[in-house]
């Protein structure tokens, strides 16, 4: 594995020696990917049979009743065991699956530089990558279920020891590979004949670790798992879709956040794929290609609102929650989703967005409205909560400046959720438009059904150039593998990252507002997962000026 990992010239002197160190024969890149994947099998099966015998032999495997007999004797051991056959060959298993992940060869838009500074790798060298990683995903999905964090809570203390606690660089690897096969995911849905191959090698092992680990499971993993429960073909659909019942079984609150992590996460995706004409005289050639690119990108944020309605779709059915816990936790989705769409600044807290930019994510958050249209104390509060940001929005300096596609959503949202118009005023004081208790829409009834909750597709831009967010994309590569957060740490309330987001469940009461409050915990350790997190938002503004011209 260390002869075969792959090489990027930039960080060798020497180049003609770098280059003679990849291993180009397919056979042998065959001999030793089938070899690799055996391998991990057979340690894992190893490890497992130790881990069974220990378990059986302690007497570890207990009924309910051995256990509250257990809970009654209190005899608590905070003892912990630093050697153990079973450690060891869990430990020396993660140090070859990160050998495997370090196999992944970025593409030349990850590096943000010229083509000419990247190493060229053969398809054979392509295929031998993609083979061990495929390998590494499978047994480390199998191994976090061997090894569950809740493990860490055992009694004994070697099974507090092999509780795989930290495997936030594995994971992030994982998620990393995934993203990179996104587009392949993507063909199924326009195939004749699926590639169910695909889906099983990649998103079923991702959905066994996610379920079974999901009372403490990691939001960002499971959001970009759940990107695929719409356009990726049937197979993947039927993955998420069963991935997904678990989850809101363990912990429906969980994954209401693990899909505000997903729209999120894909919205900026698009955001920074926003095509754009650098030449300002263009060719009819050019003019062509750039209308195709924008008709695709048009057509991936209606993809994007197909998600949100399917994820707005398994909270419940016939118009009534699958779980009480959701009903405090959705008025809280829903000011985190109306605080983002006003934010402005990017992931390092600086102003370089185009004001109202982000108005279009109301057009996704939209597809919830069901749900809070029939609270009327969560309608009351996001009345109140919008208004306050539409104030600040009308008093901007730049306000003059947002897009009419960006109001025209904002509008849009208010008419789906049933709230009233924010009236016209040029004083200072703050505005609000309290509904009535009795106050009604008259097109309420008409449209509660989610799949008619459509709104205009929003243009976005920026301050910031392509060069620019190139310039992100490298800086925010590293060179060792990336690590996602474990998810349960809190986070400032007011932080305008991925990182800080959270959830307020509304004012009703402290005791009400800390049980639902949920954060996301999306470290800033998994920059160099460019492909699922691309949390620095730079767009050229050329691209709205195009569109106005046109």
């Amino acid at each position: 594995l260390r002869a075969c990992k792959p090489v990027d010239l930039r960080v060798n002197a020497d180049e003609e020696t770098a280059a003679d160190k990849l291993i180009e024969d397919g056979d042998v890149l065959g001999a030793i990917g089938k070899s690799v994947s055996e391998g991990l099998q057979l340690i894992l099966s190893v490890t497992g049979w130790f881990f069974f015998s220990y378990q059986d032999e302690e007497d570890l495997v207990k009924n309910k009743k051995d256990l509250v007999d257990d809970m009654e004797d209190g005899d608590d051991d905070d003892s912990s065991i630093d050697d153990h056959v079973i450690l060891r060959l869990r430990n020396r298993l993660l140090s070859l699956l990160e050998l495997c992940f370090s196999q992944y060869i970025p593409s030349s838009d990850e590096h943000g530089d010229d083509d000419t500074t990247v190493a060229k790798h053969s398809d054979d060298q392509i295929s031998f990558a993609d083979y061990v990683q495929i390998a590494a995903g499978r047994t480390t999905a199998d191994l976090r279920m061997l090894f569950p964090k809740e493990l860490s809570d055992a009694e004994s203390p070697l099974l507090r020891s092999v509780a795989l606690q930290e495997d936030g660089r594995l994971v992030g690897a994982f998620v990393r590979f995934i993203s990179a096969k996104e587009n392949a995911l993507r063909d199924n849905e326009m195939e004749m004949k699926e590639n169910k191959s695909m889906p099983q090698s990649l998103l079923l092992p991702m959905g066994r670790a996610i379920a079974n680990n999901w009372a403490r499971g990691n939001r960002r993993e499971a959001g970009v798992f759940l990107r695929h429960i719409a356009s990726s073909g049937p197979t993947a659909t039927s993955i998420v879709t069963c991935a997904v019942d678990q989850m809101k079984k363990e912990d429906p609150v969980r994954m209401l956040e693990s899909q505000m992590a997903s729209l999120r996460q894909s919205y900026e995706n698009w955001v920074e794929e926003e095509p754009d004409m650098d030449n300002e005289f263009p060719s009819d050639e050019e003019m062509k290609e750039f209308e195709e690119a924008e008709e695709s990108h048009k057509e991936q944020f209606q993809h994007l609102e197909h998600r949100a309605t399917q994820f707005s779709k398994k909270l419940g059915v016939f118009g009534k929650l699958s779980d009480p816990k959701l009903r405090p936790a959705l008025n809280g989705f829903i000011r985190e989703g109306v605080r983002f769409s006003f934010s402005n600044l990017d992931s390092n807290g600086e102003d370089t967005l185009v004001l109202g930019s982000r108005l279009s994510f109301l057009s996704i958050l939209s597809k919830y409205a069901s749900w809070i249209k029939k609270d009327k104390q969560a309608k009351k509060e996001i009345q109140s909560f919008m208004d306050e940001k539409e104030f600040e929005l009308r008093r901007h300096e730049e306000f003059e400046d947002v897009h009419v596609d960006d109001l025209a959503a904002l509008a849009a949202f208010r008419k789906d959720l049933g709230l009233k118009n924010l009236p016209k005023t040029s004083s200072n004081v703050s505005v609000t438009s309290e509904l009535d208790d009795d106050q009604t829409m008259d097109d309420d009834e008409a449209s509660d059904g989610l799949n008619e909750l459509q709104s205009p597709v929003a243009s976005v831009s920026s301050r910031t150039s392509k060069a620019s967010r190139a310039s992100s994309r490298a800086s925010s590569r590293v060179s060792s593998l990336p690590a996602l957060p474990e998810g349960d740490k809190e986070s400032p309330q007011d932080s305008e990252s991925d990182e800080d987001s959270h959830f307020s469940a509304g004012s009703s009461s402290n005791k009400r507002k800390s049980q639902t409050q949920n954060t996301y915990d999306e470290n800033s350790e998994e920059g160099s997962d460019s492909d699922e997190s691309s949390l620095g938002l730079g767009y050229s503004q050329k691209s709205k000026k195009a569109r106005r011209a046109k």
